[in-house]
């Protein structure tokens, strides 16, 4: 299993860090006033990514309980992402075209929108819960 995660973590990590990397980077070259003309821009991102590996891989490495830490992290932002933020905006959009004219929202799709939520809610206090529990293991 290990090794498997490893692998998705290998395969994974530059897609997610990708974003990060890609600000960083854009921020150093307008403040140092690099470019690629003398190469300066080039040297700033191989910089940045060398600099930010370090960072993640110190994380990993000197953070206590590291996985359970990133394991949190995950499980509720991205359940809190994947589960409660789409069903509210589209709520919220729903409302705004309603008071534009368009069609009353049914009493079913208001029943989706609040179980998509409650379900999201009860999973992000399931992964604290578990999580709680782990590090109450470990001690």
């Amino acid at each position: 299993v290990k090794l498997l995660l490893c692998i998705d973590l290998l395969f994974t990590y530059p897609v997610v860090m990708r974003p990060s990397i890609e600000i960083v980077e854009q921020s150093l070259v307008l403040q140092l006033n690099l470019s690629d003309k003398n190469n300066g821009g080039a040297k700033a991102r191989l910089g940045v990514c060398f600099v930010l590996g370090v960072t993640a891989a110190g994380a990993g490495i000197f953070i206590p309980a590291f996985a359970l830490l990133s394991g949190l992290v995950g499980g509720v932002c991205q359940t809190f992402l994947a589960f409660v933020m789409p069903p509210v905006m589209l709520r919220v959009l729903k409302q705004c075209t309603t008071n534009k004219g368009a069609k009353e929202t049914s009493a079913l799709d208001d029943a989706k929108v609040v179980g998509t939520v409650l379900f999201g809610v009860v999973m992000i206090l399931w992964t604290v819960h578990s999580t709680w529990l782990e590090t109450r293991r470990g001690e």
